[in-house]
């Protein structure tokens, strides 16, 4: 009765920052999202390297429209590496990759897929 619908109340409510980290949103920008969805389609292994540009691009404009976008950050930290792995990555890529890690771990507000990649 009433003492087991209390403990069901007590066990269903979420500390504070559950709460903040359910509510928060990767971007709230859709076009950015969007340019990060379609960045994912070309981020595979194997990939040309006009491909993995594309994808670049995408994701350079997605963070343009959304400076805080750390998904989009990581996934261009992860395509640069895919260059560097792929045999035709450079110095650049090398440097913008760690300059995107660590933008994007800097402001990744517990962003499950952003602290994935």
């Amino acid at each position: 009765g009433v003492e087991r619908d209390d403990e069901f109340r007590r066990r269903d409510v979420a500390p504070d920052a559950e709460i903040e980290r359910v509510r928060s949103k990767p971007t709230n920008n859709l076009d950015a999202y969007d340019l990060c969805l379609r960045a994912v389609q070309h981020l595979r292994p194997g990939a040309s390297r006009s491909v993995l540009d594309e994808a670049l691009g995408f994701l350079r404009r997605a963070i343009e429209l959304d400076p805080a976008f750390s998904a989009a950050k990581a996934l261009a930290a992860f395509a640069c590496t895919q260059r560097v792995i792929q045999g035709f990555g450079d110095a650049d890529d090398v440097k913008n990759g760690l300059r995107y890690a660590e933008q994007a771990l800097a402001n990744h507000q517990d962003n499950p897929s952003t602290l994935a990649l």
